[in-house]
């Protein structure tokens, strides 16, 4: 009785076995084929005329040609390669354009950066500021851009990772174009290998953006429900305690973000700056870095850094002592694997 109890259990864990297997094995098919890609799937609604296109913009000069294809809600995608001319470079699309000097660029650097621009004549705004992002493709590779714009609100890929969100009305509707800028010494050319617009259409029920928009508010306030039902309300208010330099116990609450911001903090956030010492050759001081996956809010204001040298570093310490700022000082050491805690010593990689 014992031994086919085993070989039951046997079989039935061979089994399961065998079905986890499959299932790995279908998805990486599909993954594979496709499935889940934020690309879309039908076939383009428009695609770029006279391909592969070529732009150069002069040194320390920006570039622009549109293509004569007004959208308003649509997704554009274009794959660009740089031929020549510094890393230090930009590159990549235009969107709702008025004309060549009011637009929206989603732009990419040969040095590993990405940004989102605004153009109004002379004033350039930046909607996301140049930082880095581990998914451009460096040097001369190919990069391929990817914007889907719904009203206001747009989402931005970079080689089919998401990059980020952002909404502005400024323009609703516009032309499409290509962008390149030189930031230094050296003309730079870019060749855009395709430039494709899918439209947003109306719903397969016949139901417009519109509709279909209130029908995706409807849905999120069912999804916060279900979650609020599991996981509880988030908090609006909470109970600030500590204990101070004397040991003694202090509480104040309840109290809303917003009110602990406005009594305990004196000194403006946005005044200040995050500042490292990264001495490697792939990281260029003065210029601003962030780390892959340290944000936490799609959409949210990204973490970055100013490298600088060390002086630079010991004289801003330095001089936030002077004036009495101790508190804004966060220091922070990253130390790697090969450090020798016992001799103090550490090895270099290269």
């Amino acid at each position: 009785m014992t031994n086919d109890r085993n070989r039951w259990l046997w079989r039935g864990t061979l089994g399961l076995l065998v079905l986890v297997l499959a299932g790995a094995l279908a998805l990486i098919v599909a993954l594979s084929l496709g499935w889940n890609s934020p690309r879309p799937t039908s076939p383009p609604d428009w695609e770029a005329p006279g391909l592969p296109l070529y732009l150069k913009a002069p040194q320390n000069e920006t570039a622009t040609s549109l293509l004569y294809r007004p959208s308003s809600d649509f997704t554009l995608e274009v794959e660009a390669i740089p031929l020549s001319g510094p890393d230090f470079n930009g590159y990549g699309l235009v969107y709702r354009a008025q004309g060549p000097a009011q637009y929206y660029a989603f732009t990419v650097g040969g040095d590993g950066y990405y940004a989102v621009l605004r153009v109004a004549g002379n004033e350039e705004t930046s909607l996301v500021e140049w930082q880095q992002f581990p998914h451009v493709h460096r040097g001369r590779e190919a990069n391929r851009l990817r914007v889907a714009c719904g009203g206001p609100t747009c989402h931005f890929y970079v080689n089919d990772e998401y990059a980020t969100t952002i909404e502005d009305d400024t323009w609703l509707t516009g032309d499409v174009g290509l962008w390149v800028r030189s930031f230094e010494d050296g003309n730079v050319a870019v060749q855009f290998v395709n430039m494709r617009v899918w439209e947003v259409k109306e719903g397969l029920d016949g139901g417009s953006v519109e509709e279909m928009r209130q029908a995706k508010g409807e849905m999120m306030e069912k999804f916060y429900r279900m979650l609020c039902i599991h996981l509880g309300q988030p908090p609006s208010r909470f109970l600030w305690e500590w204990r101070d330099k004397d040991k003694k116990f202090h509480r104040h609450g309840e109290i809303t973000p917003t009110e602990f911001l406005e009594q305990y903090v004196d000194f403006d956030l946005d005044e200040l700056v995050c500042l490292i010492n990264a001495p490697t050759q792939d990281k260029p001081y003065r210029r601003l870095y962030t780390v892959q996956y340290l944000g936490n809010v799609v959409g949210g204001q990204a973490v970055r850094y100013l490298n600088v040298d060390m002086e630079t570093l010991k004289k801003a310490t330095a001089d936030m002592i002077v004036d009495g700022q101790v508190k804004l000082i966060l220091p922070g050491i990253v130390f790697c694997k090969t450090l020798n805690e016992t001799h103090d010593l550490i090895k270099l990689r290269r």
